[in-house]
């Protein structure tokens, strides 16, 4: 007798006539409204097997590993796996799908048994990226409405091939619609693990001059662009260089092509309106961290725009 409501995002409801919707385990989320099965909520997720009696599901990062591991299942997402606590040490990608049994005698295995913390990638894989939206890599292959994405040759999955736009698909010949992928705020506002990620627009570091009078002036420089090399001289960040697409090095914005070095993003000393401090300040501090940039805590993962059809 009455119409029923839309579940809306990050929730479903597969049962008839029920009042409420189900949500999805954070951070997961759904890419379009209407759902009506738990397998519509998108995110990562990993199975530790303990024993044969023990499985633990994993749909978020930890900053410590389980004890007495003997199989880790990826079944949804990228992973990254640390040999230390709070990722550091070592690291190993695990894609979806793979799978290691102690004893398998894969050298993969012993690292990602003995993992001391893990990490679930969300850029580009769950949500994408502002201004990076062509690097998109998820594996959706259905539009926000649940058309199933085409192409040519046969079924086809989300894309973009413009950074403005968000990604999508075509469900037919000459139609695009959009793939509901919302926007991530993780590695965009902030910057998770150690910055390898961060793709903000932050470009501001801090820095200090003191006089032979003890007279100290603290002023901003803006980062040196990447490709440049003035006023530091740097090798391997140029146009040809594959780590300018690996680490994202734009223009003049925060980043850390370097993560067994720096902990946080960081960038060359450029010189911006303080042209005579900043170039002098370059000659004997190089490179510096990026004091603005915040390290994600709590924050969403993501956004999800209304509109989009």
């Amino acid at each position: 007798m009455t119409t029923c409501d839309e579940c809306d995002y990050g929730q479903y409801q597969a049962g008839e006539q029920s009042t409420q919707c189900d949500s999805c385990t954070y951070p997961q989320t759904t890419y379009g409204k209407g759902s009506k099965e738990a397998s519509d909520c998108e995110g990562p997720g990993l199975a530790f097997t303990l024993n044969k009696a023990t499985k633990k599901i994993v749909i978020d990062s930890k900053t410590k590993g389980f004890e007495k591991v003997v199989k880790v299942e990826n079944q949804k997402g990228e992973w990254v796996f640390y040999s230390k606590e709070n990722y550091q040490g070592d690291a190993v990608s695990v894609l979806e799908g793979e799978s290691f049994t102690k004893g398998d005698g894969g050298n993969k295995t012993v690292q990602v048994l003995a993992a001391k913390s893990y990490y679930a990638v969300f850029p580009n894989v769950f949500c994408y990226l502002q201004d990076y939206a062509h690097e998109y890599k998820g594996k959706r292959s259905r539009d926000m409405l649940g058309n199933e994405c085409k192409n040519s040759t046969g079924p086809g999955v989300c894309f973009a091939d413009d950074d403005s736009e968000a990604p999508h698909c075509y469900i037919a010949d000459g139609t695009l619609s959009p793939c509901g992928i919302p926007k991530c705020i993780w590695d965009y506002e902030c910057y998770s693990q150690n910055g390898v990620n961060y793709r903000g627009d932050e470009t501001t570091i801090n820095a200090t001059k003191t006089s032979y009078m003890i007279f100290t002036k603290h002023f901003n420089c803006t980062c040196q662009s990447w490709n440049d090399d003035f006023p530091t001289k740097h090798a391997g960040t140029h146009p040809r260089d594959p780590g300018m697409d690996k680490y994202g090095l734009r223009s003049v914005y925060c980043r850390n092509p370097d993560p067994t070095k720096y902990s946080k993003p960081w960038c060359y000393v450029g010189v911006g309106q303080n042209h005579d401090d900043c170039e002098a300040f370059a000659k004997t501090n190089p490179s510096e961290v990026c004091p603005y940039t915040k390290k994600c805590t709590t924050e969403k993962y993501y956004t999800q725009a209304e509109g989009r059809i």
